[in-house]
């Protein structure tokens, strides 16, 4: 993990992603997404963390990663404007319930509208419910049905989600408390990639 990811204990910090990330990344991927095709392995997450033309984020809590996020930019030539793609959000079962994949999305949409992102899409599995719920708290609506997008018989649906122009995006460095009593529940399996 980063030096500047230095908190006190059960503190959550989210912040800009590096190399020295990539593995923890890669190995919460297999932990998060049962089917390989629906992960990203080892070399593509060091080539997304890479990226200039993308923005990639963790969550960490007493030096362990919680979770990740991705967007990656273009030019949307259909809005002459900076579109931004959600190309990865994945929470490990230890943070789910906790806000985590909340905090990450809210903290990935900040910089992309630093970037001057003006739409952003991505694509969830068809029967991810609790992803769905996320992105529709965060002003994401439903564009299309995606046919065996995942593999044959696995769905998913494209979400867009327009983003104000001028709107006040808070700085990407962000720590959340721990909750005082964290809620003691089994979480879900995940079912696909955001």
């Amino acid at each position: 993990m980063a030096k500047d990811d230095k908190a006190e204990s059960g503190t959550v910090h989210i912040r800009l992603a590096a190399p020295a990330d990539v593995a923890a990344i890669a190995a919460l991927e297999k932990q998060v997404f049962a089917r390989a095709r629906e992960r990203f392995h080892r070399q593509q997450v060091a080539n997304l963390v890479a990226r200039a033309k993308g923005v990639a984020m963790v969550a960490t809590r007493d030096g362990r990663l919680l979770g990740w996020a991705m967007a990656l930019l273009r030019r949307d030539a259909r809005a002459a404007a900076m579109g931004g793609r959600v190309y990865a959000l994945a929470v490990g079962p230890e943070a789910r319930g906790l806000g985590v994949g909340g905090l990450l999305l809210t903290r990935l949409l900040a910089a992309m509208g630093r970037h001057g992102v003006r739409r952003v899409w991505l694509e969830v599995r068809d029967d991810n419910e609790g992803a769905i719920k996320l992105y529709h708290r965060h002003g994401f609506v439903r564009d299309r049905h995606l046919k065996d997008y995942y593999g044959r018989g696995v769905h998913g649906l494209r979400m867009l989600r327009d983003h104000p122009a001028g709107a006040k995006v808070p700085p990407v460095e962000h720590v959340m408390p721990e909750p005082k009593s964290a809620p003691r529940r089994r979480p879900a399996p995940r079912k696909g990639k955001p």
